[in-house]
């Protein structure tokens, strides 16, 4: 009876190479997003992770910058104001096309239980004007570009260890190799020696 040749598990490689590819091109997104949050004006800068949480459609607390004029209280634009300090402990001073206009002391107000959609509107036109979405929609094609270019190099590399990892790897020691191999990788040092049978 012939015995069975072992049943052997190919080696399963990771692909690691198309994960860093996968993390890079990410990179790429927030990075482009970082950078063109950075280079917004004062306002759209102050109200974009409000804009973004507007997102969810539930009722929520929101944070709004007002001016006073000789009208009344009226709602703050770009670039009436500038904002210094963090989100969460905001400085606003009048900036001078807001005093030429008449404008002074901003301040926040804070509407609890706000209507996502109708705060959303008010920023879309009033503050960005389509900007953000542009920044994110090339923040989007930025993620895509870079996936494209690195994600097939990373694949290409991911192949070519699975398939070293499968063919096998010589670690270390001496390899069998044949006279024409011998002759081709190894170099002599033009000193012929001449062995008798």
């Amino acid at each position: 009876m012939i015995n069975k040749a072992p049943k052997i598990i190919w080696p399963r490689v990771l692909p690691v190479n198309a994960m860093c590819a996968l993390l890079g091109a990410c990179g790429v997104f927030f990075g482009s997003v970082w950078f063109q949050l950075t280079d917004l004006p004062q306002l759209q800068k102050f109200y974009a992770p409000t804009y973004l949480r507007l997102m969810i459609p539930l009722k929520q607390k929101v944070s709004l910058v007002e001016v006073r004029s000789p009208r009344g209280p009226l709602l703050a634009v770009d670039p009436w104001v500038r904002v210094e300090g963090t989100p969460k402990q905001p400085r606003l001073f009048i900036s001078r096309e807001g005093m030429s206009l008449g404008y002074d002391s901003p301040f926040l107000i804070t509407i609890r239980k706000a209507d996502p959609e109708k705060i959303r509107t008010f920023l879309r036109k009033e503050i960005y004007g389509g900007s953000l979405l542009s920044a994110i929609s090339l923040s989007v094609w930025a993620f895509g570009l870079a996936l494209v270019l690195l994600l097939p190099v990373g694949m290409y590399y991911d192949w070519r260890h699975a398939q070293l990892a499968r063919h096998g790897v010589q670690i270390r020691g001496p390899r069998l190799l044949s006279e024409h191999e011998a002759a081709s990788e190894i170099k002599g040092d033009g000193i012929a020696i001449l062995l008798k049978k």
